[in-house]
């Protein structure tokens, strides 16, 4: 159900956009849209509304901050290698549909903010931590994305007409919306 709504609220955006894009970026803004939805919505503690709605009911804050500002200070295990390859999507998806991101600095620059956002965004969750360790493994997961198109493909899907197009905003930002309301 959640990922009809995720469907909708795009479509409707594409519609109101009177976007026309070609079959390639289609299908893999619908792969950018789905990785999304499994990032934010089921992965990382995206904060939600009804979780907030209930700390208010118990009088409780809905900041809940809990830091890990030392880099490195556990040891690497497997949650340091699941955030590496799942900022990986991410480095690939964003130079193949958008041509700003075939320089490296706006590749890395967008995952590490992306990254940020979600760091911040767990400090309003009642069980997540805020942690570098994870900042810096999920851009280094950008990175390998970024130079695994770099090198060893030359994908490129961008949208008929729209070579500058702003989706890269307004695709987190939708399922953001989304995930907290649902």
């Amino acid at each position: 159900m959640d990922v009809a709504i995720y469907m909708g609220v795009w479509g409707t955006y594409l519609i109101l956009e009177r976007k026309r894009i070609n079959l390639h970026y289609f299908i893999w803004s619908l792969l950018l849209i789905f990785y999304l939805i499994a990032a934010i919505g089921y992965l990382v503690g995206f904060p939600d509304l009804t979780e907030w709605t209930e700390m208010w009911k118990i009088n409780q804050s809905i900041f809940h901050p809990n830091f890990n500002l030392i880099p490195f200070q556990k040891i690497i295990d497997g949650s340091t290698l699941l955030n590496i390859l799942f900022f990986i999507p991410l480095g690939v998806a964003l130079p193949v549909m958008w041509p700003q991101f075939k320089r490296l600095h706006n590749t890395l620059l967008y995952g590490f903010l992306f990254s940020l956002t979600i760091e911040i965004s767990q400090m309003f969750t009642f069980s997540r931590i805020t942690d570098v360790n994870d900042l810096m493994m999920n851009t280094l997961g950008t990175l390998i994305g970024w130079l695994i198109v770099h090198y060893l493909f030359h994908w490129q899907a961008y949208a008929d007409g729209q070579r500058m197009n702003r989706d890269y905003i307004i695709y987190p930002a939708i399922v953001m919306f989304c995930c907290f309301l649902i």
